[in-house]
Parts: structure tokens; C-alpha cells; sequence
């Protein structure tokens, strides 16, 4: 993923599309060309159909990861129960995954930094 670091005066506190790094100190931006309007059931349709999906969102300030990914039994290696999430917190149900997406979903639509680890913009 192609992110741009700029310093903090470059960027103005009230830029949509500026993001905090991890340790506070420098902003993360991406323009707009970067990101790729998802609707809430595109995102539903990527995580039910893959057992390990793994994406990054925006909307405003925030970023998060979300998806979906399967435990595995450490002694049998086999395959758990599917689970979704959004960050830290994860979800056995479907439709609590898709109520924990609300705030980060604006004019019906997710904004998609990537998926899998690819460019959202140059999906599709």
C-alpha cells in the first residue's frame, strides 16, 4: 500500500484525509484516488466468501481493519469457526459484524484503502 507522509504543518487539521500514525507523532495521508467506495454488502459478500480476508478502511479520520479469518486448534491444526472483525474486536455473527462497520460508513458507502493487501484503487 502507497501511503504519503507528510509533516504535520503540511497537512490541515480539518484534511478528511489525514490519519494519524500508530505513534501519534506524524500524520498518515492518502488522496482520494487512493480509496474505492465499497457498499456495506460488497464488504459482506468479501468476508462470507473468503476464510481470511483482510481489509483496510477510512472514513474520515479513521482508519481500521477489518475482515474475516478462521481460528485453527494449535494441537490439531484444524480449522475453528469463522469469525469476522472490525480492529480488536471480533464477531461469530454476521450481522453484529455488519452493525460494528455503522461508523464507518458514510453516503451508504465504505471507503477502501485495500484488500488483501492490494491497492483498493486498482481493484476492479
Amino acid at each position: 500500500m502507497f501511503l504519503f507522509k507528510h509533516p504535520p504543518e503540511a497537512v490541515p487539521s480539518d484534511d478528511p484525509f489525514s490519519v494519524p500514525s500508530a505513534n501519534g507523532s506524524r500524520p498518515r495521508h492518502f488522496s482520494r484516488s487512493q480509496l474505492r467506495p465499497y457498499s456495506p454488502e460488497e464488504i459482506l459478500t468479501l468476508v462470507q466468501l473468503n476464510e481470511i480476508t483482510n481489509i483496510e478502511i477510512a472514513n474520515r479520520r479513521k482508519t481500521a481493519r477489518i475482515g474475516a479469518c478462521t481460528g485453527t486448534d494449535s494441537l490439531s491444526g484444524a480449522h475453528g469457526a469463522k469469525q469476522y472483525y472490525v480492529e480488536d474486536r471480533r464477531y461469530s455473527d454476521l450481522s453484529l459484524f455488519r452493525r460494528a462497520l455503522d461508523p464507518y460508513i458514510k453516503d451508504g458507502v465504505v471507503s477502501v484503502l485495500s484488500v488483501d493487501g492490494v491497492m483498493a484503487a486498482k481493484l476492479k
